[in-house]
């Protein structure tokens, strides 16, 4: 493959992503086979012909967005990596909001234990 096969894979590789996140392997394999004379894998976009490519792209856009279960899991997904990268949404304390002394106590010094039950 030279960069123009590359540049012009790119589409057909992020339908592929995105029926992955949506449905899973299995259907976005389903989707495509069909396209890579049976190949199957987290690879198998890449046999695709270049003829068949649009025709690829459509299967596994109707596969992400059929009905708005598809959409809805695929906004969600998205929404958890953007709050995972730009830090909204719960997450721990940064290490220079922590106390090393009150750690260094309750773990040297702990609560005694309630025996009376």
């Amino acid at each position: 493959m030279n960069m123009s096969d590359e540049i012009q894979m790119a589409p057909l590789k992020r339908a592929y992503l995105a029926a992955l996140a949506a449905r899973g392997r299995e259907p976005a394999d389903k989707a495509i086979q069909k396209y890579t004379n049976g190949a199957r894998g987290q690879h198998s976009w890449r046999q695709v012909k270049e003829a068949d490519v649009a025709k690829a792209i459509a299967d596994l856009e109707q596969l992400t967005f059929k009905g708005d279960d598809g959409q809805a899991k695929t906004e969600s997904r998205l929404q958890r990596m953007a709050n995972a990268a730009y830090g909204r949404g719960e997450r721990p304390k940064p290490a220079c909001e922590l106390d090393p002394v009150a750690i260094f106590e309750r773990w040297n010094n702990p609560a005694p234990a309630d025996r009376t039950k």
